[in-house]
């Protein structure tokens, strides 16, 4: 059985009472990589909300480059940065995390995690759950990337509702629902929502990574743990042990 981890909370600014006058609480970003996508991601997120928290994650820059206007700026390594966090849900606001590199940012997190507290494999996606998957490539260690699309998208897609708006047509199906109805054979399936924060940038919240990481701790065993959107993802396979 899948479970898909979302966030309800609205992608635009919050607001609280507190002592009689309404406060702002500011949307934090964290943007983790800075090539081209992390770049994009800034100069898009920035012009959404002008006033919001965003930092900046990358090693290959031990000063902040001119373009980074007002966000913080760590030259640390990306899983550095996260642990260093130590993660918890104690604010009522989660922030954003924003990969912007190749790789499947959430499966690292959570592997380092888990492979302090006992034996760790990851394994091959199973060959049964392939031919569930959407124009599907396997990557070196068996991981798999997905996506609706035959075709490269737009950079500035902006994500509408029901159609594709490079084809005119309506998807088959929005990617994160239906890893929900993969069946994974002696595996528990996790899907975390990617949600579209500016157009071509997405992102999900540090609550929905502390929430994964839950549910394996407190049930440990073979997982397939999927980051998707409504038209692309990436799976990893694992098995853990207490």
């Amino acid at each position: 059985m899948a479970e898909r981890l979302t966030s309800h909370c609205p992608l635009s600014n919050l607001f609280r009472a507190g002592g009689g006058d309404c406060s702002v609480i500011m949307e934090q970003y964290w943007i983790i990589g800075f090539g081209k996508v992390g770049r994009r991601a800034l100069v898009r997120l920035h012009h959404k909300s002008p006033d919001a928290d965003i930092t900046i994650v990358d090693p290959r820059f031990s000063e902040p480059p001119e373009t980074l206007q007002t966000a913080q700026w760590h030259a640390e390594d990306r899983l550095t940065f996260l642990i260093n966090k130590n993660l918890t849900v104690r604010s009522e606001i989660s922030p954003w995390i924003v990969p912007a590199l190749p790789l499947h940012l959430a499966y690292e997190w959570i592997a380092v995690l888990l492979k302090e507290s006992g034996p760790f494999k990851t394994c091959a996606v199973p060959d049964n759950v392939i031919p569930q998957l959407p124009n599907v490539v396997i990557g070196p260690a068996g991981q798999a990337y997905m996506s609706n699309a035959d075709f490269i998208c737009p950079e500035n897609c902006n994500e509408p509702k029901k159609m594709c708006p490079v084809t005119g047509q309506p998807r088959p199906y929005r990617l994160y629902k239906h890893l929900s109805s993969v069946q994974p054979s002696g595996y528990r399936s996790l899907i975390i929502r990617s949600h579209q924060l500016a157009p071509g940038v997405g992102g999900y919240r540090v609550g929905q990574l502390i929430e994964v990481l839950t549910k394996i701790r407190a049930n440990p065993g073979k997982y397939l743990l999927s980051t998707a959107s409504k038209c692309h993802g990436v799976m990893h396979a694992f098995e853990t042990q207490a």
